[in-house]
């Protein structure tokens, strides 16, 4: 995995910037998306470009200080090509990067109590963005339960192990418990288990040394050194090899990593964060899960209930996205008929499919009227819809599980897992029926 690849895993604006020149040499979609700039445009730039006031890691002193501690945080205003401020709180590490050291940036939003809402100095579409990884709603009283054990569990140092069914919010869990932490002002780490091959798991997440195996010409620093004196939140932890369990039960008890080819272990100071949708418990009884290491995850846990089983917060989940939806001014709501449909569906792809449903009805309105029966592949809560072909409801069902599943295909927790279906079988009938993602 290349450093661009390896940055667009981020869900947050990221850059490496040169120590001497402070020009980007690498950046992720989000970076360019975030200030309007194409990919050309923005690698011509150097970071006081798009600087709106001066900050402090524009002084020798600052930069001397960063390269000691290798880490630092602060309020900054970066400015869009069309001239707008954008408020941000950029986080920089010092890693390693083809030989030499380069300054990781990421940028997040600056907010009060790590909620986003529009204020006076964000535009309706920073609002829109800068909500994706950050925004709770809960008015349920299960899942204000769930919040307060995430506030003391955060100020705690403890490794922690949040579980529920996708689309119910674990990243945004994890990412809360980092940021109500005493590590909040260091880097956030989200790693996504599987969606990285096992051949390269090790590598990616310990760090390769120079010379390692063939191709290895320079040493490449691991997640776990980026995040160094933050918080690496392992997502799909359940996907991990038995081996690669191993090497983090080493990190859990011993605070050591150690890189492929490395001839001695490194001393790291990170918190685990995990998640996973899959019955652990079930695992270590299969085999496939090391007891110790559930035992050292699973003493702090967090359990995510299904959206299904809080129907008090679909109304208000309704609202915040069709809030993220108003920057067109145009006035979007949905009937009182659809409010009940929609408070009586099962909701299988739970607040992610939700949001899904809010935002394709709203691309799908004309008149801000949010309307169901105008797309919706099946008639939800139990009620009867017009008649279709065996085809058409077969296609609607295939379709909802890939929506559900965020179209992962692949995997325990992908979509053919769920279907009971081979990969190569689903990807030959989505085929068949026309589905592909928009």
């Amino acid at each position: 995995m290349s450093y661009r690849e390896f940055l667009d895993t981020l869900p947050c604006p990221a850059l490496l910037l040169d120590m001497e020149t402070w020009k980007p040499t690498v950046f992720n979609n989000h970076a360019n998306e975030c200030l309007g700039y194409s990919p050309g445009e923005f690698e011509k730039l150097t970071i006081t470009d798009f600087e709106v006031v001066p900050n402090p890691s524009e002084t020798r002193d600052h930069i001397a200080a960063i390269r000691a501690s290798r880490s630092d945080a602060f309020p900054s205003v970066q400015r869009e090509k069309n001239g707008r401020p954008v408020h941000l709180r950029v986080r920089l590490n010092v890693i390693n990067f083809q030989g030499r050291d380069v300054m990781l940036a990421l940028w997040e939003p600056r907010t009060v109590a790590h909620e986003v809402a529009p204020t006076a100095l964000q535009t309706p579409s920073e609002a829109s963005w800068l909500w994706r990884e950050r925004r709770i709603v809960a008015e349920s009283e299960r899942m204000r339960k769930v919040l307060a054990r995430v506030e003391k569990l955060a100020r705690t140092t403890l490794p922690v192990l949040i579980t529920g069914e996708t689309g119910t919010g674990k990243d945004l869990v994890a990412r809360r418990l980092h940021d109500q932490s005493h590590r909040a002002a260091r880097t956030f780490m989200p790693v996504n288990c599987a969606t990285i091959p096992g051949d390269l798991l090790d590598g990616e997440l310990f760090g390769v040394e120079r010379g390692a195996f063939t191709g290895a010409e320079q040493r490449r620093a691991g997640r776990f050194e980026v995040a160094q004196g933050g918080t690496v939140f392992l997502d799909e932890v359940g996907e991990l090899s038995l081996l690669a369990q191993a090497k983090l039960l080493r990190v859990l008890q011993d605070g050591e990593i150690h890189r492929l080819g490395a001839a001695l272990p490194q001393r790291v100071d990170v918190r685990i964060i995990a998640a996973t949708n899959r019955d652990l418990a079930n695992m270590v009884i299969r085999g496939t899960f090391r007891l110790d290491l559930y035992h050292r995850l699973a003493g702090a846990s967090v359990e995510l209930p299904p959206l299904r089983d809080r129907p008090e917060d679909i109304e208000p989940l309704v609202a915040h996205a069709i809030s993220l939806l108003a920057a067109d001014r145009v006035t979007r709501f949905f009937s009182k008929a659809d409010m009940d449909r929609l408070r009586r569906w099962s909701w299988p792809g739970n607040v992610r499919e939700l949001m899904r449903t809010v935002e394709t009805a709203a691309a799908l309105s004309s008149d801000g009227r949010l309307d169901l029966d105008g797309w919706l592949p099946i008639s939800i809560g139990g009620e009867q819809g017009p008649a279709t072909t065996l085809d058409a409801a077969i296609r609607a069902h295939v379709l909802r599980t890939l929506e559900a599943c965020d179209w992962t295909i692949e995997g325990a927790s992908g979509a053919a897992a769920r279907l009971g279906l081979r990969p190569s079988t689903l990807r030959s009938k989505m085929q068949k029926l026309g589905i592909r993602r928009a």
